[in-house]
């Protein structure tokens, strides 16, 4: 009897040592398992790069996984160099913020690298890099008229109003609608009734004075050529025939959404986007480089009228079947404001850039 409780006094001995040796190999596994995953980094990716302007760009990331660690913090760095990192140009985003940012304070016509980051335990982990350059502030149409552009606030705008005779395909911006003409100031028509339309001071109307006028003031188009519309509806909406854009490519005709986006960054302000000359009176201190010429409109009477004293130009929008919509800026009005004209009425555009 003895002998056997010595024997299960030893085999539990060695079944106790056993149990305690799987334990001690739990825990180690245990803390390897969680020791490798503490050590796993963080995947964050630059998903696109939009909007890419003079001095700004929008940019967007996306976390991929956090790794072993909560993030501490997550923005975007950029260089001229390759391999940007937060000892350069950074901005950090908040915890709540979505992953994208406007990085500002760019140079116009320069190359700029960018990469996402994000910081935890494990140090710091970067994206993949997206390579950039900068607008250099000029645009050219289909016909190479050559326009000088500005950056107001988050939008890119022509700082001349259009003079091409061509859409951005190269057809001629024509219509058989006897009712709406297409048409633009030029090639055979005179516009100019009043006398202060004598650009060339002297004492006629001619040729002469319709080329000056245009490269002052660009040409006038209907909201049916810069809409390429035929004028035929459903409702409010207006039917197109095709996509043929009348802007340079890369820039578009604005929606009234983005007419005043521009009213609103420069302050409602009509003196702060008109020319410093060319009015006739109340010229404007141009604050933000937007030129906005007195060129007058021609109604859709074919009365020209406004040289000196207003200017307009044409939206993507429409009020209705009859009317367009248009941001108006006159001598007397203080602040850029939505009108609406008929579409047969011409006026002068700016082209906004795509985002």
């Amino acid at each position: 009897m003895l002998y056997k409780s010595g024997i299960n006094l030893l085999t539990n001995c060695h079944m106790q040592r056993f149990n305690g040796l799987i334990v001690i190999v739990v825990m180690i596994f245990a803390f390897s398992c969680k020791s490798d995953n503490e050590r796993i980094l963080p995947e964050v990716k630059l998903d696109s790069i939009k909007n890419v302007l003079m001095y700004s760009a929008e940019v967007y990331g996306d976390v991929i996984h956090m790794g072993g660690y909560n993030i501490d913090d997550r923005g975007f760095c950029w260089s001229k160099e390759s391999e940007p990192d937060i000892s350069d140009s950074l901005i950090l985003l908040s915890d709540t913020a979505d992953y994208y940012s406007i990085i500002k304070n760019l140079d116009p016509d320069t190359r700029y690298y960018v990469r996402a980051f994000v910081i935890n335990g494990t140090g710091v982990t970067y994206s993949n890099e997206i390579t950039i350059t900068t607008w250099d502030g000029w645009l050219t149409d289909v016909e190479g008229n050559i326009y000088k552009g500005v950056q107001i606030g988050n939008q890119g705008w022509m700082a001349e109003n259009l003079k091409t005779t061509r859409y951005s395909d190269g057809s001629l911006i024509r219509s058989q609608n006897l009712i709406y003409k297409h048409f633009w100031y030029g090639e055979g028509h005179n516009y100019l009734s009043d006398i202060e339309a004598d650009l060339d001071k002297d004492g006629d109307l001619d040729e002469d004075d319709g080329n000056l006028y245009v490269e002052t003031f660009g040409l006038l188009y209907t909201w049916a050529a810069a809409n390429n519309s035929p004028i035929t509806f459903k409702g409010n909406d207006a039917n197109l025939n095709d996509t043929r854009n009348i802007c340079p490519s890369g820039w578009h005709l604005p929606s009234e959404k983005e007419f005043i986006e521009l009213i609103q960054a420069t302050g409602h302000s009509s003196q702060a986007l008109k020319s410093e000359s060319h009015w006739l009176s109340e010229p404007g201190s141009d604050d933000f480089g937007f030129n906005a010429l007195p060129g007058g409109i021609k109604q859709h009477t074919g009365e020209y009228n406004g040289l000196f004293y207003s200017t307009s130009f044409i939206s993507t929008d429409t009020l209705n079947s009859v009317n367009g919509v248009f941001m108006a800026i006159g001598n007397s009005y203080y602040q850029p404001h939505i009108s609406y004209a008929g579409k047969s009425t011409a006026t002068a555009i700016r082209c906004v850039k795509d985002r």
